[in-house]
């Protein structure tokens, strides 16, 4: 008689392990998709910025141009879509032409100009790519024998991380994003791929 409910009891207690069992895959699943979010957006951040140093790499001689429109000395974050709709309107459109390899006669200056907005038109997502969560892109000089130019893009990651940048440690002199980025609770989870390309 005193074993009256024991199998109920057993029942129950291995339902709940089930549950806690279900949580943990669950738990598992989504920290595998956060990081596959992660990892592919890092690929995508790295394409970007190896694209443009190729760019760089080949027209060197217009690095004024590719740091801020019209070659102005203060640098200009890319990222918003604004130079790649002026593609054809304020910013000459050098696009390669099947007809014409070079460039459609674009000048240096033009042509890192074109290149400029069209990268703005990568970073912002324009064509259609994976995208990246607010990203911004910069490239700068820097000085120093042989000079070089920094190109860096940054943008939102899904968790929390230390940004070495606010504690002005290794990425302090990196600015990009910042003007995106404010704030302590927004900087923490800021994620950055830099590359920089020696200048002639």
């Amino acid at each position: 008689m005193l074993n009256r409910g024991f199998t109920l009891i057993e029942v129950l207690v291995s339902l709940l392990l089930l549950g806690m069992g279900m949580l943990g895959i669950v738990a598992l699943a989504g920290n595998g998709q956060r990081s596959f979010t992660e990892s592919t957006q890092r690929a995508e951040a790295l394409r970007y910025v190896e694209e443009m140093a190729d760019r760089i790499r080949v027209n060197p001689a217009a690095i004024a141009n590719y740091v801020a429109p019209g070659g102005a000395i203060t640098p200009v974050a890319v990222g918003a879509g604004t130079e790649f709709d002026a593609i054809g309107a304020t910013v000459p459109d050098c696009a390669l032409s099947a007809a014409s390899a070079a460039g459609s006669g674009c000048s240096a200056a033009q042509m890192a100009e074109y290149d400029r907005a069209w990268w703005d038109g990568l970073v912002a997502g324009r064509f259609g790519e994976l995208g990246l969560n607010s990203p911004r892109g910069c490239i700068n000089r820097v000085a120093g024998i042989p000079e070089r130019a920094r190109i860096a893009v940054v943008w939102q990651g899904m968790s929390d991380t230390a940004d070495l940048g606010v504690n002005g440690a290794l990425f302090a002199a990196i600015d990009c994003g910042d003007d995106t980025f404010i704030g302590a609770a927004s900087r923490l989870s800021r994620r950055m791929a830099v590359l920089e390309v020696a200048l002639p």
